[in-house]
């Protein structure tokens, strides 16, 4: 097992860049299958999700090449509807190749997608959504066998805005016929870079980043070329360093709109955060203020920074109040924090972290690809070298997290 050699009692200082984001990146290759044009996407992150992404697109029949950061795909040959068992159940991402199978070949062949154990992370809006499109599943021997003689346009009602059924609605319905509208749409900023990107394939759609997507379908989609959207978690997840361990940190080439209320919750912590166009610098040279916060879907605080931000509580003066209300098991982070000194008290969905001036250095283990980063910084506060166990998770979203914060000053290494 690998794991994260950080030695704390360093303030950070100086300026990194923003990768492409895990979140946008995914869905966006899974736009490939929907043509048997070109698909370039720059910017893409050198992740493992998206490593895996491109083995099943293989898998299925295209043709992919990587060079640096531009991922080159040609799905003209999809000689299959069935995903590889092996890497559906590998990462939660698979999920968005469900509705572009669909839409390209009216059949899909899917096993249970695996990711982070954050609670339960059931794909019936999924399914929901594909069924008003005219679309028939069941399972079967593990698998789940979907088909559609025709996709048809029709309403979608969300009863929870989630991102993948969102998504997974958009694709089916590009090349659906008729007009299909989706009530209780997510809207985070990723699926309307999305949506940008299909409309510059030749979809139309209207309404994203409200919730009311409207998609007229249409026969055909063509090749584009398109960066990736800069990953905010990550940015997101430097900032939270920042302000925990100390220091003075600039990110480049990111997206600062998009993430305004990490932004706001950082400055009630006492930081000073600044906005240049799409770079954003922190300035925390005091030790933070316990704050509280609670867990939404855009554009409330996002739950893939909750972790990141009960590592800051643990470093911060006084006792902060921690609620997550999108996913049920997301704080099973806060015990290991535990071992770091601070106080950790959980009561069901919220977490009580009552923090300490001097933080002690121990093994962390994470769980999760956000519990991953989180622990990260929280060794970052400790006095002492700590190791932090499950790099495997943090290579799944993170792109070289260890290198970007020796840029920035920290003593770190990878084991």
């Amino acid at each position: 097992m690998g794991y994260f050699s950080v030695g704390g009692g360093n303030r950070l200082y100086g300026e990194i860049s923003a990768s492409g984001g895990k979140n946008a990146a995914l869905p966006m290759l899974a736009c490939a299958i929907l043509t048997s044009d070109e698909i370039v996407l720059r910017r893409c992150p050198n992740i493992s999700d998206v490593s895996d992404m491109l083995l099943i697109l293989k898998t299925l029949g295209a043709q992919v090449k990587r060079e640096g950061d531009t991922v080159i795909i040609r799905a003209q040959d999809i000689d299959t509807a069935c995903m590889p068992e092996e890497l559906s159940h590998k990462i939660r991402s698979s999920i968005f190749l469900l509705g572009s199978m669909l839409a390209r070949r009216n059949e899909a062949c899917f096993y249970p997608p695996g990711g982070c154990e954050i609670g339960k992370r059931p794909i019936d809006q999924h399914l929901y959504a594909l069924k008003v499109l005219g679309v028939d599943s069941q399972w079967e021997g593990g698998r789940l066998w979907c088909s559609a003689s025709k996709l048809k346009g029709g309403v979608i009602d969300l009863r929870f805005p989630s991102v993948g059924a969102t998504e997974n609605a958009v694709f089916a319905a590009v090349l659906a016929e008729g007009v299909t509208v989706i009530n209780g749409a997510a809207r985070e900023p990723e699926i309307c870079w999305l949506c940008g990107m299909l409309k510059s394939m030749g979809a139309h759609i209207s309404g994203e980043g409200t919730g009311s997507v409207v998609i007229e379908g249409v026969k055909k989609l063509h090749g584009t070329e398109i960066d990736c959207l800069a990953d905010r978690i990550e940015t997101c997840t430097y900032l939270a360093a920042a302000a925990a361990a100390g220091g003075n940190v600039t990110v480049k080439n990111t997206c600062p709109s998009c993430f305004g209320e990490v932004i706001s919750l950082l400055e009630k912590t006492g930081a000073s955060v600044k906005v240049y166009g799409s770079t954003v610098n922190i300035s925390a040279e005091k030790r933070p203020d316990a704050f509280e916060l609670i867990t939404a879907p855009y554009p409330g605080f996002p739950t893939d920074m909750q972790a990141q931000m009960c590592a800051l509580a643990c470093a911060a003066k006084g006792t902060s109040v921690i609620r997550e209300t999108v996913f049920e098991d997301r704080l099973k982070h806060a015990d290991e924090m535990a071992k770091s000194g601070a106080g950790a008290l959980r009561d069901g969905q919220t977490v009580f972290i009552t923090g300490s001036e001097r933080l002690r250095a121990a093994d962390f283990y994470a769980k999760d690809l956000r519990s991953g980063a989180a622990l990260t910084v929280l060794a970052l506060c400790c006095e002492g070298k700590s190791r932090v166990f499950g790099t495997e998770y943090t290579d799944r979203g993170y792109e070289d997290l260890e290198g970007k914060l020796r840029l920035l000053g920290a003593d770190i290494c990878r084991v």
